[in-house]
Parts: structure tokens; C-alpha cells; sequence
């Protein structure tokens, strides 16, 4: 019976079973949080190598793939493809051996990264826990969780919701650009309901948190009139890219200066010679 049980938990059944227990579903980036692991174990004695916490995301890209039917006509089809990707992750690296029908517990602290995306419509952030079980299929929970942004960003989405700009689309979207800690970037957009209102269609900005302080850049996409809006929209000229940096101290000690200068900007770029 001893042998069956150990030959059915190497292929999953009736093994070791691992749950995550957080203190709460909803955090903000630079925010820490506390959560438990619990193994359970199953119907046999069974070695852990180690157990990972790992936070994850995805991102999405798409390829074109071209194909030729049996009349040599040439057909494009656009190829979605998910990733999944690690942005940090937490390692018990201690071996151990949880008995038959033991229940063992883990403390641990995670930090939400500052690169840590928000969840906004589609977005997708998760706690994955791996129990990595010798000689066994491995056991892991997920934990959908809320991110909610830094500070410094939520500062921000209030200003521009303050000017009337309303936040009607956020983008995940892949990257290559070379030194970023995730080949990421989100991208909010924002449609004027009030401030420059039928001057600019749209304002697209990503945030880049660094040290103590916050990059935005910002690009303005114009409401181009005339013959002239129409030739410079058809070059794609009708976009201007600009950026703003502020220090930590500035939000800190924030009395509407950073407001006055971000719509300072914005019209300065908003503006067709």
C-alpha cells in the first residue's frame, strides 16, 4: 500500500498541495505586503527541494505570418502570442520534508517593484507560489492581485482629472528598448473633456519611476485644422513628444506648482506655428 502511495504521489496524486494566504488582494507600487504559505501534505512522506513566490505579469506581441493556399494567392494572418514574465520573485531555498498529512507555514514580505504595472482594464498581476516536490510533479497556486500606482503617478491621474483630462484607454505594451528592467511599457491616454478641449484629441504618457522622483513622457497629439492640419496629420507630424521630470520634494511639498507647469507645457506643445 506504502509503494502505491508513493507511486501515485509522484504523479500528482494525493501529494504535497501548496496554498498563498495574503494579507489583503490590493496594493500599491513601492508598497510591501505580508503573506503565508501553507503545504499540506499528502498521503505520503515527500522531499521539497525549495518553494518560489514569484509576482508576474504578461505582455502580448503580435507577428505577421504569410502563408500561400493551393492557387498561389499569399494570405496574411496576424499571430497573437502571450508571455509570461517574472518582475520578482522571493526563494526558500532550504530543503525540507513534509510528512503525510502535515500542514507546514511560511512567512514572507514582498515589495511591489516600482517597474510593477497597474492593473487597469486588461492588465494582469499575479502572486505565483511553485512547490518544487523531488521525484514528483510540482505543486502551484496563483493570486490574482490589484496594483494600484505609486504615489507620485496617482498624483498625477489627479491632476489631469482635476484640468479635465479623462483616462480612457491603458496599453501594455512590448518593448525593446535596451536597459529596461522589463521589455514592458504601460501607456495611459488621456481625451480632454474641458482644458484644450478641441485643441488636442489626445495625451499619451508613460511614467519611468527613478530613485526618488518621477519621468512622465508625454506625447500631445494635436487637432490639426485646415489644408495645413491635413498634410501635417498625413506626415504624422501632428504629435509632439515631450519631457517632464520632478523630484521627489516636489510632490511632497506640492502647492499646484506641478499642475501649472504640466499645463504650461502641454500648451506650449499643443500649439501649430
Amino acid at each position: 500500500m506504502s509503494f502505491f502511495k508513493r507511486a501515485m504521489a509522484s504523479m500528482g496524486i494525493g501529494s504535497a498541495k501548496i496554498d498563498t494566504v495574503l494579507e489583503g488582494n490590493s496594493f500599491r507600487v513601492g508598497e510591501e505586503f505580508n503573506g503565508k504559505i501553507y503545504v499540506k501534505g499528502g498521503n505520503v512522506d515527500q522531499y521539497i527541494n525549495k518553494i518560489t513566490v514569484k509576482l508576474m505579469t504578461y505582455y502580448l506581441t503580435e507577428e505577421i505570418k504569410r502563408t500561400v493556399d493551393d492557387n498561389d494567392n499569399e494570405k496574411e494572418e496576424i499571430i497573437t502570442e502571450r508571455h509570461n514574465i517574472v518582475i520578482d520573485q522571493v526563494e526558500f531555498v532550504e530543503a525540507f520534508t513534509v510528512e503525510a498529512k502535515q500542514t507546514l507555514d511560511f512567512d514572507f514580505a514582498f515589495k511591489i517593484p516600482e517597474i510593477t504595472p497597474i492593473t487597469l482594464e486588461r492588465q494582469a498581476v499575479w502572486i505565483e507560489t511553485d512547490l518544487d516536490i523531488a521525484s514528483g510533479i510540482d505543486s502551484s497556486d496563483r493570486d490574482y492581485i490589484e496594483i494600484l500606482p505609486h504615489p507620485y503617478v496617482q498624483h498625477i491621474f489627479d491632476i489631469f482629472a482635476n484640468i479635465g483630462f479623462q483616462l480612457i484607454e491603458c496599453e501594455q505594451k512590448y518593448t525593446s528598448i535596451d536597459g529596461r528592467a522589463l521589455p514592458i511599457v504601460q501607456e495611459f491616454k488621456f481625451k480632454p473633456t474641458n482644458f484644450l478641449h478641441g485643441e488636442v484629441d489626445d495625451v499619451e504618457i508613460i511614467f519611468n519611476l527613478y530613485n526618488n522622483g518621477l519621468e512622465m513622457l508625454v506625447e500631445i497629439d494635436r487637432k490639426l485644422r485646415g489644408i495645413k492640419g491635413f498634410f501635417l496629420e498625413c506626415l504624422d507630424l501632428d504629435e509632439s513628444v515631450i519631457r517632464i521630470r520632478f523630484d521627489g520634494e516636489r510632490f511632497e511639498n506640492d502647492n499646484g506648482e506641478i499642475q501649472e507647469e504640466i499645463c504650461n507645457r502641454i500648451m506650449q506643445n499643443a500649439q501649430v506655428c
